[in-house]
């Protein structure tokens, strides 16, 4: 008698454990409401994700410094590659003299080239090195930018961490083209599943776009330029130096 109760205490307890359990697994998988906090668990810390690619390709201070460097560095640009032409056409007619290199005034000529070709190269690598600074420069602002905006959504939602959302296989990211880079791309993921709730990128876009448009109303007497923006991408200055050849 004694070990029949002693087994169906035991029964009552294994199923006891087993109902709390499932309690605890229905709390846990519970999806946050529309706008509420999501929670990895409960009463766990309170999480968000966001896109960080998005993010930069919606900001609108990126657009318009890459329009601004356009319009500072591309003039300059257009004549260095007019020279590039220039000297690519020289090279052209000295390859077809047929005065060797021992005739003296064919020897100026040459070494009047080489001496273009340097100043030309020198000229482009000086020109690539001010837009690097510069686009470090308005890189700086524009990360600090994205972090005071993702700290004050996170206050405002009461959220205790950030990730960064999953990008491998987001279609607007650019691809790799070798499977080492995909591979790569995957592994660089902090976040490889999270729950849609949990994303906050559209609320970080719109703190940035709406502060910056504030900001850039204020200094500019309350208008905001609208006009001026460009949704097309801006092509860059070139990394390396043009060759004559």
């Amino acid at each position: 008698m004694a070990m029949g109760r002693r087994r169906v205490d035991r029964t009552v307890r294994v199923w006891a454990a087993f109902a709390a359990a499932l309690c605890c697994c229905a709390a846990a998988g519970r999806q946050a409401a529309p706008g509420e906090p999501a929670k990895a668990g409960a009463g766990g810390p309170k999480i968000g994700v966001v896109n960080v690619s998005r993010v930069f390709q919606a900001y609108v201070r990126v657009k318009e410094i890459s329009e601004q460097m356009q319009k500072i560095y591309g003039e300059k640009e257009k004549a260095l590659l007019e020279r590039k032409r220039r000297l690519k056409d020289w090279e052209g007619k000295l390859k077809l003299d047929t005065r060797g290199k021992d005739d003296p005034e064919f020897f100026e000529e040459l070494q009047k080239f080489e001496r273009e070709r340097f100043l030309m190269e020198r000229d482009y690598k000086r020109l690539a090195d001010e837009v690097d600074e510069q686009k470090a420069a308005e890189m700086r602002k524009v990360l600090n930018d994205i972090r005071n905006a993702i700290s004050a959504v996170a206050a405002a939602m009461e959220l205790d961490i950030v990730l960064t959302a999953m990008e491998f296989d987001d279609a607007d990211a650019e691809q790799p083209r070798t499977a080492e880079g995909l591979v790569r791309q995957f592994r660089g993921n902090s976040v490889l599943y999270h729950a849609p709730a949990l994303d906050i990128t559209k609320n970080v876009i719109d703190a940035l776009n709406i502060g910056y448009r504030k900001k850039e109303g204020s200094m500019r007497g309350g208008s905001i330029e609208e006009g001026g923006r460009k949704e097309g991408a801006v092509r860059p200055v070139a990394d390396a130096a043009p060759e004559a050849g």
